[in-house]
């Protein structure tokens, strides 16, 4: 009786062992070597903090996406007006042209700074 409720246990620690390993492989990318010391792993955080960290990123990722989406409609609004001014000056259009594109340039900066800024955060997150 006694061998078979120690045999028990060992067996139960054996299965942990294993599932542990299981996951370590999986979230190691195949080795089974142990998390290095200073890089966070995701065996090392509980389930709440993880949910919490995926929150946070989304919200990071949603709240960078504003820019993109405003550069898109200012860029819009910009041909439209180039279009209007054309039209009701056609002598100066080459003029309107060139500062529109300067225009144009100062928009999509502001998209590479919101892409550059989503990098980067996935970089400190992951």
């Amino acid at each position: 009786m006694m061998g078979g409720a120690s045999l028990g246990v060992k067996g139960r620690r054996n299965l942990i062992v294993c599932e542990s390993t299981k996951l370590n492989l999986v979230f190691n990318g195949g080795n089974n070597d142990p998390p290095q010391f200073g890089t966070p792993s995701i065996l090392h955080l509980g389930p709440l903090k993880m949910v919490l960290l995926k929150c946070a990123k989304l919200s990071v990722f949603a709240c960078l996406m504003f820019p993109i989406a405003f550069a898109s409609l200012s860029a819009g609004i910009l041909f439209a007006a180039y279009n209007l001014a054309a039209s009701n000056n056609p002598d100066e259009a080459d003029s309107i042209f060139s500062q529109t594109l300067i225009f144009f340039a100062l928009i999509e900066t502001f998209v590479f700074i919101a892409i550059g800024c989503a990098v980067a955060v996935n970089a400190l997150v992951n």
